[in-house]
This record gives structure tokens, sequence and C-alpha cells, in this order.
């Protein structure tokens, strides 16, 4: 089977993760993979250097990429999208794969302009039509696409999406991170790209309010912004007088401190507004950093009754939740112990299988 990945997204925080690990896990299957990717990422990517790789320069989003990504797909038998930036023209695979992690430019339009929301409509609508089948990381995500496209329910797999475990035990020096990025003592963690839809700016007004009542703790945000589209704007926030000095902005955390970085939090704030999956609170479960989350149905149906949930719109449930969290011992005990077994059954492994299985569908006809 010749697939052809487009792997360019690998930078892409959740997307990134996501894509690494599949395509790290697909490596030990039968197949023939070859993989787009930005001519940089081989700097980036130690396992890149065992694939075959085609480099296309263009953005994600961007009429280059519409232009190039016809002439550079090969012949193969899948072309897998990772996202819905599909191209438009035709191509020379035989199927089509897409992953539609969830439809917040449909859901939530509000945040895009009026050519952004025309745009990412016209992109969806012809992911799920040029795509034999649609892979998504939740049912939220399979009704949501449902709900806004019409699709048909047997077009669309649910996959859940894992955690690293090896990569989370194998964690770097505890000691040697709380150095490196000047981390306080007592601090609050925010995991996550700053689009409106993560909720941060609610989370800092919650935190303000927080500080009064406890002002030994911090909130460390950890969250790309550098050429993001539609980012939120926390600089306002970085100078406000009573906040500032309570707030650390990480931009940039290599990959193996993360894990470092939720053992040193007092807990996990996940406020987000609306998710297709959901990684951070996982990835916190997995290290014992208790977590403070969004009671929305797509962190629900990840998480159960591990997490302790509050209203995302409600300052006041933040701040007392949060207060909460970090000063109530059997709670934090309690959400630690059953996190720690929750999350063993999500592995990218599991994950990588399931994605196989539709691949081997898809298929199944060829000679």
């Amino acid at each position: 089977m010749h697939i052809v990945i487009d792997a360019r997204m690998l930078n892409s925080g959740g997307i990134g993760t996501y894509l690494k690990n599949i395509i790290i896990h697909l490596k030990t299957y039968p197949l023939h993979m070859k993989l787009l990717i930005h001519p940089s990422m081989h700097q980036q990517y130690s396992f890149l250097d065992t694939l075959d790789c085609i480099h296309c320069n263009a953005s994600i989003y961007s009429i280059k990429e519409q232009w190039q990504l016809p002439r550079l797909i090969p012949a193969c038998d899948i072309f897998w999208s990772p996202h819905f930036n599909v191209p438009f023209l035709p191509i020379k695979a035989k199927k089509q794969l897409v992953t539609i992690h969830d439809v917040c430019h449909l859901a939530l339009a509000s945040f895009l302009s009026p050519l952004e929301r025309i745009y990412a409509k016209k992109l969806i609508r012809t992911a799920i039509r040029k795509s034999e089948k649609i892979i998504t990381g939740s049912h939220f995500s399979s009704n949501e696409l449902r709900r806004y496209t019409g699709v048909d329910d047997s077009k669309v797999s649910v996959i859940y999406y894992g955690i690293d475990h090896f990569y989370f035990d194998n964690q770097s020096s505890i000691t040697h991170v709380q150095q490196k990025y000047q981390l306080p003592e007592r601090f609050v963690l925010f995991v996550g790209n700053l689009k409106p839809h993560k909720n941060l700016t609610t989370l800092m007004k919650a935190f303000k309010e927080l500080i009064s009542h406890d002002p030994s703790l911090y909130l460390v945000i950890v969250g790309k912004s550098k050429g993001m589209m539609n980012r939120e704007n926390i600089t306002a926030w970085l100078q406000d007088a009573k906040l500032s000095k309570h707030l650390l902005h990480l931009s940039e955390v290599e990959d193996e401190d993360l894990p470092a970085i939720y053992q040193l939090a007092l807990c996990l704030a996940f406020p987000s507004l609306y998710e297709g999956f959901g990684l951070p609170p996982l990835e916190a479960m997995k290290v014992g950093c208790p977590v403070l989350a969004s009671s929305i149905a797509p962190v629900r149906e990840v998480c159960q009754e591990n997490v302790l949930y509050v209203d995302p719109c409600s300052i006041k449930e933040i701040t007392s939740g949060i207060f909460e969290l970090v000063n109530d011992a059997t709670l934090r005990t309690n959400l630690i112990l059953k996190g720690k077994e929750w999350v063993k059954q999500y592995t990218w492994k599991k994950s990588a299988e399931e994605h196989f299985k539709i691949l081997n569908e898809i298929t199944k006809d060829f000679n």
C-alpha cells in the first residue's frame, strides 16, 4: 500500500503531536509512506531520516498550497491529510483520507473574518466530498460534523488519540526544567495555543481574582503564538499592574521538558470553550497533575469523572475551582490516583492500529 501523508503540520500543537505519533507507529506497518514536509523539518525530527520525504514550503490555507499540492503529490493508493486543508484540484491518488479534528471553524465562525469563514467552509466541504473516509477524535466531533455538514455517519470513523507513555515516563529532570524556565514554586498551568476558543482571557480574569486570596500563586502559560492566525493578544495582561508579576508566558518549550512542567504544576487549568478531543488533560493526568476543565461535552467524553469541572464562562467557578483544587489535599490525591489509572487506556499504538484498519478498508478493493 502506497500512502502519501501531508506532514507539514508537525509543528502545529495538538495536530503536530497527533501526526508525529501516528507516523512513528505507522512506520512499523507494511506501508510505503511518503511525507510532504517543510524542508526545515529534517533538522527537528530525527524519525524523518528513515522516511521518503517530499519538500513543500507552502503555508497551510494558502493559495500557494493549492497550487503546489497537486503537482507534488505523486501517484499513490491513498493521500492522507491530517487536517481539512485538502487540495481543491485533482491529484494522482486513487483515494483520499482526511482527519477533521473538530469543526471549530464552523461552530465558532464569529472568530473568523468573512473571507476566512467562506474559505474554511469550502475547504471542509471539499475534504468531506473528496475523501473516502473521515477520521475524527471523539463522538462529539462526529456529531458536530453531521450537524454542520450533513455528512453521512457511515463515512466517519471515531478514533481516540493517545499518550506517549514511554515519553512521559522518561522525562527531563524536574530540577533542570524548573531552573531552565525559571518556574515559580507554586503555579497553575495552562497548555494550548492562544486562539480565542481556548478561553485564556477568562482564565486570566479568574486568576486576577484568585491572587487577591492567594498572592503566592502564579499562572504559567505554555502556548505558541508565533505565526498563528486569529490568536489572542495577551500583551495587555502581561503588562497589567496587578497580574503581570504573577504571569509567565513560555511561547517555546522543548517537547521533552513538557512532562516535567506538568509535574511541577499545582494543577492544569483547561477552560476551553470548544474542543474536538483535548490532549493536555490526559497528559497532565499521566504525570499526576490534577486537572480543572471545562464542563463541555468533548472533555467530559474523554476525561469522564477524573477531573474537576467548571463552567468555562464563569469567572467565579474557575476562581473557586482552582482555589479548591490547589488547597484541598483529599480532592487532589483522589483526582491524581483516578487520573493515572484512567489515562492508561489512551495509547498512540492503539490509535495507530485503528488508523491502519481504516487504510486497509479503503484499499480492500485495490488489485
